[in-house]
C-alpha cells in the first residue's frame, strides 16, 4: 500500500511538472535575440549571425529601417576621423553606406532595399516583425525566455542565451528594471527632452536656384552638394500659430525622383515614450505645415514647392538615458578621451536641439575623436543584457553626439560580436567589463579590427 501511494504521488508530481513545462517544450532556442528594427538592431543581429549564432530579430513594427524608413530621416550625421576625410564608423554601417552609394542624403527606398538585403544574406538570422506584444521573463538576473504574439495572433515562446535591446527608447531594458534618467534631468533637473521633428516631402524645389543662393550667402555654416543642403537660417524667424511648434535652419535631402525631404520643423513638449503625446505632436505639426510651407516659398528655389507627404512617425531625438556600468560624459566627448574597452569612435558635434520656443539650439563643441567604452552598453542588473541604441548609457549632453545613427550602428555591431563571444567562452558581460586588463574586450576588439573597425588606441 505504501509503495502504491508513493507511486501515485510520483505520478501526480510528474503530471504537475509536465503541466508547467509543456507550453515550453519544443520552443525554439536562440543564441542571441535582438529586439528592435532600427538600423542599430539590424547591425547587432547581423553581427551575431555572422559569428555563427542562431539569432532572432524581433520587433512590433512591421518593416525594417526605423528612423530611416518610418521617420524618413535620410541625411547621415557622419563622424569623421581627424583628417576629416575618413569615416570613423566602419563595418556594417559602411556596408550600408556603400549600398546607398555613399550619398550624404540617400533615397528612402534605396535604404530600405539595402537593409532588407543585408538581413536576407544571413542564413542564421530569423526575423519576426509586426508582432503584437513581447513579454520577457527575468529569473535570478537572467532573461532565459520570451513570449510574443506574432502578427497572426499566435502565441509563441523562445528560449535565449543573450539579449540585446536595440529599441530607440530601450523599452525592454527599462521594463526589466535597468535604471535610467529621462531627458535632461541629469543636468537641468527636469525631464524635458530635445524637440521632436515631423519630416515632410516637397516637390517642385529648384535645387539649382537653392544652390546658387547657399553658395553665395556668405554664411560658412550653410552648404549644399548634389544630394544634401544645410542652410536657410532665416527659417528661425518663422512664428508658428501653435506655441508647441518652431522652425530652424533646414536640412534637405534629395530623393531619386527629385523630391526633397525637409528636416526643420520642431515640435516641443513631446514625450517620445508616450504614444498619445507623440500622436498629439504629430497632429500639431501637420496642422502647422500649410502655413510653414507658404512661408518657405519666400526662399530661393522654393517658390513652386508643394507638400507631397509626411513621415508616418515622428523623428524622436531623446527619451531615456540608461545607467550602465559606465556613463559617457560630456567631458569624455569634448576632451577626446580614449578608453581601453573602446568599441566605437565618434566625432560628430554635440548638437542639443532646443526644448521650447524660448531658447536656442545648443552646439556645445566639435570633438576631434572620442571612444565609447563597452561598459556603456552593459546593464548592471540583468546578466545577459546589452543596450545598443541611442538610449545607451550616455549622459544627456554626451548623447548630443553619441545618439547619431552611424555611431549607434558601430556600437550595435560590437554588441552582436560581444554576445557571440560571451556564448562561445561562457563568460558574462559584467565579467568581460570588469577583468582588470580587459582581456576579453581586447579579443573582441581584434575580432572587430579583423573586419576593418580600426579600434586602435589614439592620443
Amino acid at each position: 500500500m505504501v509503495k502504491k501511494k508513493r507511486l501515485l504521488a510520483a505520478v501526480i508530481i510528474a503530471a504537475g511538472i509536465a503541466a508547467v513545462i509543456s507550453p515550453f517544450l519544443g520552443q525554439p532556442k536562440y543564441d542571441v535575440v535582438v529586439l528592435g528594427s532600427e538600423p542599430e538592431a539590424i547591425a547587432a543581429a547581423i553581427a551575431a549571425a555572422r559569428e555563427g549564432q542562431h539569432t532572432l530579430l524581433l520587433d512590433t513594427h512591421a518593416h525594417l529601417g526605423g528612423v530611416f524608413t518610418r521617420s524618413k530621416l535620410n541625411t547621415l550625421d557622419i563622424s569623421y576621423a581627424p583628417d576629416r576625410k575618413t569615416t570613423l564608423t566602419k563595418g556594417i554601417f559602411e556596408e550600408f553606406f556603400n549600398g546607398v552609394h555613399r550619398k550624404t542624403s540617400f533615397d528612402i527606398e534605396d535604404a530600405s532595399r539595402v537593409l532588407r538585403q543585408l538581413v536576407k544574406n544571413e542564413s542564421r538570422l530569423k526575423v519576426h516583425l509586426g508582432v503584437k506584444s513581447i513579454d520577457l521573463t527575468k529569473d535570478q538576473g537572467l532573461v532565459r525566455q520570451l513570449a510574443y504574439t506574432d502578427s497572426s495572433g499566435k502565441q509563441r515562446l523562445a528560449a535565449l542565451r543573450q539579449l540585446i535591446d536595440s529599441t530607440p527608447d530601450a523599452d525592454y531594458a527599462a521594463r526589466l528594471g535597468v535604471p535610467f534618467t529621462y531627458g535632461q534631468e541629469d543636468f537641468r533637473g527636469a525631464a524635458d527632452t530635445m524637440c521632436a521633428t515631423l519630416i515632410f516631402e516637397l516637390r517642385g524645389v529648384n535645387w539649382h536656384k537653392a544652390a546658387i543662393h547657399l553658395r553665395n550667402d556668405g554664411n560658412p555654416a550653410t552648404d549644399i552638394d548634389a544630394h544634401s543642403a544645410w542652410g536657410f537660417p532665416e527659417m528661425a524667424a518663422y512664428r508658428a500659430a501653435n506655441a508647441y511648434i518652431g522652425a530652424r535652419a533646414l536640412n534637405l535631402g534629395k530623393q531619386s525622383n527629385g523630391n526633397v525631404l525637409v528636416n526643420g520643423l520642431q515640435i516641443f513638449g513631446v514625450k517620445g515614450t508616450d504614444p498619445t503625446s507623440a500622436a498629439l505632436g504629430r497632429r500639431r505639426a501637420k496642422q502647422e505645415l500649410p502655413a510653414m510651407i507658404d512661408y518657405m516659398r519666400r526662399l530661393p528655389g522654393f517658390d513652386q514647392a508643394e507638400l507631397v507627404s509626411t513621415a508616418p512617425e515622428l523623428y524622436i531625438r531623446e527619451t531615456r538615458h540608461l545607467k550602465g556600468l559606465y556613463r559617457l560624459t560630456i567631458q569624455d566627448v569634448l576632451h577626446n578621451r580614449d578608453f581601453e574597452d573602446r568599441i566605437a569612435f565618434g566625432s560628430y558635434p554635440v548638437d542639443i536641439q532646443r526644448r521650447n520656443n524660448r531658447e536656442s539650439d545648443l552646439m556645445l563643441g566639435k570633438p576631434r575623436q572620442y571612444a565609447i567604452p563597452f561598459r556603456c552598453i552593459v546593464a548592471p542588473d540583468v546578466t545577459n543584457l546589452l543596450i545598443a541604441s541611442r538610449s545607451a548609457s550616455y549622459d544627456s549632453l554626451a548623447h548630443g553626439s553619441a545618439r547619431t545613427i552611424p555611431i549607434g550602428m558601430a556600437v550595435a555591431e560590437a554588441a552582436g560580436v560581444a554576445a557571440a563571444y560571451a556564448n562561445k567562452h561562457q563568460v558574462t558581460f559584467a565579467e568581460m567589463a570588469s577583468v582588470p586588463d580587459f582581456y576579453h574586450i581586447h579579443r573582441i576588439q581584434k575580432m572587430l579590427n579583423d573586419k576593418g573597425a580600426n579600434l586602435y588606441p589614439f592620443r
